[in-house]
């Protein structure tokens, strides 16, 4: 069977400073016709940074869209054209004050292709270098280590649910049987 929607129209309903908000008007495969809303996005990476003694660096930080505080792996949005090679290095360490000797592609994924296009590019940083955490003006980041070992824990208690640090870091334990 067929299951491809065929787009008929676009409307853009909101252009944000971070996100923009569409509706797409598809012909189903049966014919009938219907509406989808997507979330447009630039893409963001992530780095899962890992010290010379098996600790993660993570982030805390207030997240207004669940009105909660998260732990994370750093990350950013990119900015239009920009390599996520580039941004990855950047992000690092202006968000934990570190930056990496041995940083590489990793992985890439969509956090949540039913609500937008966003697509994460993340990277394995190895060979850390302390230097100076650098955040914007609105930034209010927290930086600690976390054990490898500890934060499988904590995953598999579901105290840390972040799927940018879930995805890459279950990786990481099935490559490395952790």
């Amino acid at each position: 069977m067929e299951i491809k929607e065929t787009v008929i129209k676009t409307e853009k309903l909101l252009s944000g400073n971070i996100f923009d908000v569409k509706r797409d008007t598809v012909i189903l495969p049966n014919g009938n016709e219907a509406t989808r809303d997507n979330v447009e996005h630039m893409g963001a990476c992530a780095i899962l940074a890992i010290d010379e003694y098996d600790n993660v660096i993570l982030v805390k930080q207030f997240r207004c869209s669940i009105y909660d505080v998260t732990d994370e792996i750093p990350a950013g949005k990119l900015e239009k054209g920009e390599d996520p090679d580039v941004a990855a290095l950047r992000e690092l360490e202006e968000e934990t004050g570190y930056t990496s000797r041995n940083i590489i592609p990793y992985m890439k994924f969509y956090p949540d292709i039913g609500l937008g296009n966003q697509l994460i590019y993340v990277y394995l940083a190895k060979d850390l270098v302390k230097t100076c955490q650098d955040l914007d003006d609105d930034e209010f980041i927290n930086v600690y280590k976390i054990n490898i070992k500890e934060l499988k824990q904590k995953i598999f208690e579901g105290k840390i649910t972040d799927s940018k640090i879930i995805v890459p870091f279950l990786k990481y334990c099935l490559e490395n049987n952790i």
